[in-house]
C-alpha cells in the first residue's frame, strides 16, 4: 500500500501559498512541493492531494493522510454531489475536484508523525 501525507498552506487568504506531499510504499519515498502567487488555503490543500494522486497513478491501493477537513469531506462526502453539479462549482475549484476516491485518514495533530510534520514544512517554504 502506498501511504501519502499531504498539506497546503497560504499566507493571507488569498495570497501566496504552497502545497507538498510525501509518499512511501515502504521501500521508496517520493516528495514534491510547489506553490502559486495568488491562491487560497483550500486550493493548496486540494492541489497537494491531486499532485500526489497523479504521481501515484500506478498504485492500486492508496492511503491518504490530510489535516484538512475540507479535503477529507470533499473527497468522501461532497464529491458525489460535485460530480453531479460540477458545472455549478466555482471555477477556481472545478478542475481540482475531478481526482478522487481511495482511502482517507484525517490527522488531528499533523506533527504526530514524521510524514505529516515534514509536509507542513514543505508547504510553507
Amino acid at each position: 500500500m502506498l501511504k501519502i501525507w499531504t498539506d497546503g498552506s497560504c499566507l493571507g487568504n488569498p495570497g501566496p501559498g504552497g502545497w507538498g506531499f510525501i509518499a512511501t510504499d515502504g521501500k521508496n519515498i517520493a516528495e514534491r512541493s510547489g506553490g502559486e502567487d495568488n491562491t487560497t488555503n483550500n486550493r493548496m490543500e486540494l492541489m497537494a492531494v491531486i499532485r500526489a494522486l497523479t504521481a501515484a497513478r500506478r498504485h492500486s491501493e492508496i492511503e491518504i493522510h490530510t489535516d484538512s477537513q475540507y479535503v477529507k469531506n470533499g473527497m468522501q462526502t461532497w464529491v458525489k454531489k460535485w460530480k453531479i453539479t460540477i458545472g455549478a462549482l466555482p471555477a477556481k475549484n472545478r478542475s481540482r475536484t475531478k481526482t478522487c476516491g481511495n482511502n482517507w485518514t484525517k490527522l488531528h495533530r499533523p506533527s504526530s508523525c514524521i510524514g505529516s510534520g515534514y509536509v507542513v514544512t514543505m508547504a510553507t517554504r
